[in-house]
């Protein structure tokens, strides 16, 4: 995110390769996934494209329609940046009336995830695999810890395709043992801060009742 350079391309948050692939589900009208534009510098719309866009979409794009693979910590990496990236584009984009302060490390954030090309060390992303259509299955128990969630600076949860991802970002000191204190379950697991190989999909997909 620049500071000077004037935001003069429009930047669709949901790529296209998502796009198509979300297509084939057969979910929206007209299988056309909806677009969700932001406006971005010439640079850091090539910059996002080339290094989280291209990186992501050979690692994700199998993981959409359920397939079966082992996660590397470099996959995990690749994942974990391109869900911060995407996710606070779209936080920047809609949460118009958000605390400044809270936009303002929406945009450290993916300043850092452009200049350093690394997620945060305050940063804590979740991956499962989402059923909507099984209405025979009961909700998951135990997703997180006992007790109220940490303060944080943004956090949210969101779906793409059979992925679901939950992911937060703020003071490390609230998110650090946050996260220490989420190990993987059947449902979900950790890939950021990445860990050796994980298995993908987990044993137990999640329901819309766990997403709510």
């Amino acid at each position: 995110m620049c500071e000077v350079r004037p935001a003069n391309t429009k930047e669709d948050i949901l790529p296209q390769w998502a796009r198509a692939r979300l297509a084939g589900l057969g979910t929206f009208p007209k299988n056309q996934a909806p677009s969700v534009l932001t406006r971005l510098c010439g640079d850091c719309n090539g910059t996002y494209a080339r290094l989280y866009e291209n990186a992501a979409a050979p690692v994700l794009a199998p993981m959409m329609d359920g397939t079966h693979c082992r996660l590397r910590s470099m996959d995990q990496e690749v994942i974990s940046r391109w869900v911060l990236k995407t996710s606070l584009l779209l936080f920047l984009t809609k949460a118009h009336d958000a605390p400044v302060g809270d936009r303002g490390l929406a945009r450290d954030v993916l300043r850092h995830l452009k200049v350093q090309q690394a997620e945060v060390a305050s940063s804590f992303v979740r991956l499962g695999a989402c059923n909507f259509v099984d209405a025979g299955n009961v909700p998951n128990e135990a997703l997180h810890a006992p007790g109220p969630l940490p303060p944080i600076a943004w956090g949210g949860v969101s779906t793409l395709g059979c992925i679901v991802w939950e992911a937060a970002v703020g003071d490390p000191n609230d998110v650090e043992p946050f996260a220490q204190s989420c190990p993987d379950s059947d449902a979900l697991v950790r890939i950021c801060p990445s860990q050796d190989d994980v298995e993908w999909p987990p044993p137990r997909r999640m329901i819309a009742a766990d997403i709510h």
